[in-house]
Parts: structure tokens; sequence; C-alpha cells
């Protein structure tokens, strides 16, 4: 049923013949930066054994040709192995019946790159018959190379390219004959029709309807945003029911060849899904990559990864009603420092089957502090008077090499609503309880009120303080009170809550109000500052009067 889409074989008349090669079209190399034409080449020896002839030689024959391309710009590539592979030495008849033997001497891989006129030697360094996949190194430095992206995350009738060399060099039928430089590539567009899975249930082939021929195989199909998501191998003979349909080597198993063979040095951190956590304090849970794990005290927010160069992890619990879209925008625009730094740009939303009227999942872009691009990937959730916002953040490269499980995590997380029945905690008097206010020190705070680490003011014309806390009801977490010490300061913060007296600011469409006392206790400043929407300040001010006075008391 199925033929492989590769080895572009020449048969013996053809070898026979004086070899020559193609001239490359230079309007391809940047389309196909990275794409290497294959080809194995190798001095014939023509013996006959019936006739009294010497034996003839050619060398410098071009024995088959396929597509590779690189990986890494250290000049690893990927190809099939069926395009490399040894060949046996052939028997065969002339016209007049006489036989003749043709071996083969000084066999060689030799890789030719766009806009290259000298082959590269190149060195098999891993193959796999299985998965039909070989592993080339060339000896050389900063090669352009293609990104490996998710097969995983490909869903069906999604667009992909495939490029290629097929039929090697006679498809340059409107030029002259070139040896040493490779031909034109040909792209080929069209649709990832399904996944091909073996017996166990794991993905092996992706399935086509993007034309392949002979030569074509071990060269990429790529996604939408350019990421090699499959290796072509073969597509169905023309006999076949559906004639036409190609197929490609998963991304995944060819990340686990590479793994398998100690070739995933370059190429970035693989992510594996971890285990569906349940966060009971924080309601939510979620599967986070494996290597990842929520540092964050604040029940209002997740905080996994480094967010200096690898991907990270943010969520965060917003009070507001504000619609799915509205708040994206806003997020996407830097209201969120956290979110996204600066503004972002949408790329993709993805709907339908992989989201639902409570749940809006996006792509999008931006740069960091450093100026440097990054892929966002996130999820808005819809609970009620509530928000979860939620995002996966890193180089593109790498979020594109571990897309499925990070869509996979958003997809799946799962949140429950934390605001409610909370009128009854804001009534005095209240009792109190000492809470420890950074390395020393404490701080009366509501019994029975949730408290956690927190030197940031509502005023932003303050500076960051040197320790600090947050107290909230439990089910009330849009009422704050919040003690922020300086060991000095004074000046710079009397000028600062100057600026923000009755404070009164939006958050995502919530109006906010502060109040604040300065107080001096034991050689230092400690700020006392009430936070609640415009709608529950009456009701948290007599408790903010009565918190103030007994931190002032010194109980």
């Amino acid at each position: 049923m199925g033929r492989y889409a590769g080895r572009a074989p020449l048969v013996i008349a053809i070898l026979l013949a004086p070899y020559a090669e193609a001239v490359q079209d230079p309007a391809s190399h940047d389309l196909a930066a990275g794409l290497a034409y294959v080809r194995v080449v190798a001095d014939l020896r023509i013996e006959f054994p019936q006739l009294a002839r010497l034996p003839v030689r050619r060398p410098n024959v071009v024995l088959g040709s396929g597509t590779g391309f690189l990986v890494t710009p250290s000049g690893l590539i990927l190809t099939s192995l069926h395009v490399v592979e040894e060949q046996e030495s052939q028997s065969s008849e002339l016209a007049d019946g006489e036989a003749t033997e043709v071996s083969f001497e000084n066999r060689r891989i030799e890789v030719v790159l766009g806009g290259e006129e000298t082959p590269f030697k190149a060195d098999l360094v891993a193959s796999d018959d299985d998965s039909d996949l070989a592993a080339l190194q060339l000896t050389a430095a900063a090669l352009p190379y293609l990104r490996l992206g998710d097969s995983a995350a490909l869903d069906p009738g999604a667009p992909v390219t495939v490029l290629g060399f097929p039929f090697g060099q006679q498809i340059e039928v409107a030029k002259r004959l070139n040896p040493g430089v490779a031909p034109g590539p040909t792209v080929t567009t069209g649709t990832f029709s399904a996944p091909r899975v073996d017996d166990a249930g794991a993905t092996r082939f992706l399935q086509t309807d993007a034309s392949m021929n002979p030569g074509n195989s071990g060269g990429p199909m790529l996604d939408e945003d350019g990421y090699v998501v499959g290796l072509v191998r073969m597509k169905l003979a023309a006999e076949a029911a559906s004639e036409g349909a190609g197929f490609a080597v998963a991304g995944d198993v060819v990340k686990d060849f590479l793994d398998a063979h100690g070739l995933s040095g370059e190429l970035p951190e693989r992510l594996r899904p971890g285990r569906l956590e349940a966060m009971d304090w924080k309601r939510l849970a979620i599967a986070l990559p494996d290597i990842l794990r929520d540092d964050s005290p604040s029940r209002l927010r997740i905080a996994a990864g480094d967010e200096g160069g690898g991907i990270s992890f943010r969520a965060f619990r917003l009070a507001t009603s504000m619609s799915l879209t509205k708040l994206e925008e806003r997020l996407l625009d830097g209201e969120l420092p956290e979110f996204v730094a600066g503004r972002a740009t949408l790329t993709r939303r993805r709907d339908g089957m992989r989201a639902s009227p409570k749940r809006l999942l996006g792509t999008a872009y931006a740069s960091d502090a450093g100026g440097e691009r990054i892929r966002i990937e996130y999820a808005i959730l819809d609970l009620g008077d509530e928000r979860i916002a939620a995002r996966y953040a890193g180089p593109p490269d790498a979020v594109a090499y571990n897309l499925a499980v990070l869509r996979g995590s958003l997809l799946h997380m799962e949140a429950r609503a934390m605001l409610g029945g909370a009128a009854h905690e804001l009534q005095t008097p209240l009792d109190f309880v000492p809470a420890p206010l950074g390395l020393s020190g404490a701080v009366p705070v509501p019994a029975g009120w949730s408290v956690e680490p927190d030197t940031r003011s509502a005023c932003a014309a303050l500076p960051q303080a040197a320790a600090g806390l947050a107290a909230s009801p439990a089910a009330d977490y849009t009422v704050v009170l919040r003690a922020l010490r300086w060991d000095a300061k004074g000046a710079e913060l009397q000028r600062g809550l100057q600026s923000c007296a009755s404070q009164a600011f939006s958050r995502f469409g919530t109006a906010i109000l502060s109040r604040s006392v300065l107080v001096a206790r034991d050689g230092t400043l400690l700020l006392l500052e009430l936070e609640a929407p415009r709608a529950r300040m009456a009701a948290a001010q007599p408790v903010f009067e009565a918190w103030v006075r007994t931190v002032e008391a010194g109980h």
C-alpha cells in the first residue's frame, strides 16, 4: 500500500550517462533556509563477467537523493534512513543478454545547502529502523536551521507545508545541469488530515493531502507558524483507495529519537505533562509541566518558573464581571504587568472544540524587559463575579517545542469561585491576633482572616516596603488591610501619600478606593492601608478604624 516519498534512485542507464547536478533557484533561498539536499554518492565499478572487456568506472555518481533539514546551527541534520542507507551491489543484463555486475566504492553521504556550491561531507551519527529516521552531522557552525514544533498540538484541518527536493536534480527541466549545486526546493501546501496511531495508541504518523513524491522523504512538514511538526516518509501507492494521501513521522517520534541518542543538547528543554494538582487554598486545580512548581504564598496567585529566559507560568484571580474578550484586551494592553509586560499582539484565539463560553484561549507575542520576543499561551476563565487569568510565557521556540503540554494544561485547568457570604466578617467589634511582619516584629490582624506577604502599596507613588503583609476575609479578598514597614524615607512617604490621599482608581472595571494612615513605631514607619471596592468601603471603614486603633495601642 505505501511507498516511500524518498530517495530518487537512478537506474543503470542513467548511471552510465555523464554525471551532472542542477542549479538551485536563488529565489527559494529564504523560503527554504535550513533545508538540505541529501545525496548518496559513490564511485561505480561495472564489470562484464562474460565479456572480454575491462571494467568501467564512473566516479562521483549519485546513487539516490532525498531531503533533510538542519535542526541546530552546528550542523545536525534529520532525514529518512532509507535515503542514506547502504546499497548492495547489483547485477543486471544488457540489451544483448550479457550480464553486468555493479559495485559501489568510496561511498559517501553529501549534503548541499541552499546557496552553497560546495557539498558538505556528512557523517551518519544515529539511525532507527522502526521509525526510518537518521541523523547526520556536518562539520560547520552558525548554519541556518529549522525549529522543531509540537505535532501533538495540531488540530485536524490545520494548514501544513511540505518542503523538499522531489525527483532530485531531474526536477530542473529548464536549466543546464551543473554539478555541486542543489536543485531548487519544491513547496507544497495542504491540510493535516488525521493522526495515525500504533497499537498502543501513540501517534506515529501525520496524514496530509499535501503533495509528496520520490525525493521528498526526510523533508520537513511545517505548521502554519513555520515550525517542523513532522518528517516526510511516504505516500500511499497509486492503487490505494486514498491515492495521494501522504504521511510524515510525527514530531514527537522525532523528539524521542533525538532524546534516545543524546542529540537534544542544543534543542529547547522538553517539558512533560504533570499530574493534576488541586490547590484547595487557592480553589484552583492545574496540571503544571513536571519541572514547574508553584512558589507563590498568595491565595490569589500562582507563580511557577523563572521569567529570566525559560518558560514560566502565572495565574491571577480577579474580582471583575468584565467580558472575557474585553478582559483579554486589557490584559494584553499591559494593565496587569505580571500577565504581560508592555503591550502584546494577539495572533490567534482558539474557540469551538477547544474552548467554551466560560473559557477563552489565545496566543500572543510581546517583548520582555530586555527587548527579547516572548510567546504567550493563555486562558481566561469566567467564574461569575470573578475571572482567572492564566498564561505560560517564554522564548517562542521553547513554547512551540512544548505547545501541546502548555495548551493542554490551560485547557483542563479548573477553578472555583472564592467570593461570597462575607458581609458578617466586616462587622465590628473584631478579635485581633498577631501576625509576623517580615523577619522581625508583628502586627495585629483580624482573627480568621487570610494573611500573606505584601510589600506594595495601592499608592503607586510609594516605594516598595522593606516588609509587609496583607490581610483579607476568607470569603472576600476584595477588602484588604495592608501593613507596610519602611526603616526610613519619612519625607518621601509623606509626599507620596499626599499625592494618593483618598485615592480612587479602577481595576478591570471595578471602582477601588483606598485609605491610609502613617504610624511611627519602634523607630520605623508603618503604613496602615485599607483597599476595597467602592461598594464595600462603607462596611470596611469601621473595620479599618478599629484596626488602626489596635495597632497604635501596641496590642
